[in-house]
């Protein structure tokens, strides 16, 4: 009797569940309920929604699992359908899995009640590559961390961001700001290249892979000691320095001193090995105009100077190579200061003064370099340095030659040791009188304002 209800029992559950049940793949008994809240057997993760699905694919990813065994019991939605749906998304638009994986695949079985599924990640990623990433909610979030990955040496950082960054110029902009604002430690400007996965998107994984000139630290160590002993040097000199140029306020004259002393610095004609760092100007008395316009950018800091590093094309050079310089601010008014005498306004003349170099206004500057951004600030302060009109002035002997007469060269009238003209333009044989005149050619020419008192040091 009690067989005779089985067989019944179990023709009614064929007649229910259709013939071609037993035979198809996506019927099986391969997993065992064992009750209706839905305690699976040992190894298989229960599936209750929509989000719960996607949630445990991306945990199987960020841990390395390879496969799956997914239950969904009383589940709401069609399971075939969102497994479809959610390996899509992950596999082409998800930054995870766009980054990790290379497919993603899954086997769906039908059992009576629920449904199985059996998943498959292939990665393209291992785990300790995938271990180390780097999550941010903001950009200025995501700036920080680039930041304290780059003033610990990191090569490589694996960074996700949920709000969208421009373009790899915007992480290169953070770096170079970094660098310009940690000189004496960063000693190179660190160069980056970037991965973006997916490519497109606000929420995106990006693999930035970020290399130095000197990578090792004995010898980076060396040259912070010998960057950090020249820069006291010049803190000493520059602070020592009691010259007083007039109408300059104590800040604005501790600013032309420390021009100056980089200036003097920059003497040796051979280019050393790290010509546009602030290292080669201080430790290797050679700089470029980039080299010279960080060196100074170190010094105003180091003396609380505020002062930016601004990069432009210059009109009158040949190339189109970018030329340095920088902007400080003294009391209320920001000026330009340029280092590099390629940059002076004179340029290209033998004569290289204070006022042709620096505390430019815009006016003077944007002539000859063009103002092109928005993000400098405005230099329309009052002049601070001036060159009189007899200081500007050529003498007429070096108008007419490239040399110096000798003093005892006879001149036009045959009188030795004699310009031909003074200060006014007349002749010595204008004095009818024959008495002795005292030599004024010069008369009323300020010696050129130095640091040192003595004849002007060209801005080199």
């Amino acid at each position: 009797m009690k067989k005779s209800l089985v067989l019944v029992f179990l023709l009614a559950l064929l007649l229910l569940t259709g013939c071609r049940s037993i035979y198809e793949s996506e019927y099986s008994y391969s997993e065992k309920f064992a009750g209706e809240i839905g305690d699976f057997t040992k190894g298989s993760i229960e599936i209750k929604n929509y989000a719960n699905l996607q949630n445990t694919i991306l945990a199987l990813i960020e841990n390395g699992e390879k496969s799956a065994s997914l239950v969904f019991s009383r589940y709401v939605g069609s399971p075939a359908d969102d497994l479809a749906k959610i390996c899509y998304e992950i596999r082409v638009v998800n930054p995870l899995g766009n980054f990790a994986l290379s497919d993603i695949s899954y086997d769906t079985s039908r059992i009576v009640s629920y449904y199985t599924a059996d998943v498959s990640l292939e990665f393209k990623r291992t785990k300790d590559e995938i271990a180390p990433l780097s999550k941010a909610v903001s950009v200025s979030e995501a700036d920080t961390i680039l930041e304290d990955a780059v003033s610990v040496g990191r090569d490589t950082l694996l960074l996700r961001c949920r709000s969208n960054i421009p373009s790899e110029e915007y992480f290169e902009k953070v770096v170079q700001n970094y660098y310009y604002e940690n000189l004496s430690t960063c000693l190179f400007m660190p160069e980056l290249s970037m991965l973006c996965y997916p490519e497109t998107g606000s929420d995106r994984i990006y693999e930035l892979s970020i290399s130095y000139e000197i990578t090792g630290a004995p010898e980076l160590e060396k040259m912070r000691y010998r960057l950090s002993s020249a820069l006291d040097d010049a803190l000493n000199a520059v602070s020592g320095d009691m010259t007083s140029d007039e109408g300059l306020s104590p800040e604005a004259q501790l600013g032309l001193n420390a021009a100056r002393y980089i200036c003097s610095l920059n003497t040796d004609e051979a280019p050393g090995s790290f010509p546009d760092t602030a290292y080669g100007l201080f430790c290797e008395h050679s700089a470029s105009s980039e080299g010279l316009a960080l060196a100074y950018k170190l010094l105003c800091d180091s003396l609380e100077i505020p002062c930016i590093i601004v990069e432009g094309t210059d009109l009158e050079l040949l190339s189109n190579d970018s030329v340095y310089w920088n902007i400080i601010k003294t009391e209320d008014n920001s000026y330009h200061m340029l280092l590099d005498k390629k940059t002076g306004l004179n340029y290209p003349s033998d004569e290289y003064r204070d006022s042709d170099c620096f505390f430019l206004t815009d006016d003077a500057l944007y002539s000859r370099i063009p103002r092109d951004s928005d993000e400098y600030p405005l230099c329309i302060g009052p002049v601070l340095l001036t060159d009189g009109p007899e200081e500007t002035t050529v003498p007429p002997a070096l108008q007419q030659s490239d040399e110096m007469p000798d003093d005892d060269s006879p001149s036009p009238e045959g009188n030795p040791g004699h310009n031909d003209t003074d200060s006014k333009g007349e002749t010595e044989n204008d004095n009818p009188s024959g008495d002795d005149v005292p030599d004024t050619s010069h008369e009323g020419t300020a010696p050129l304002p130095t640091g040192d008192g003595g004849e002007k040091s060209s801005p080199s």
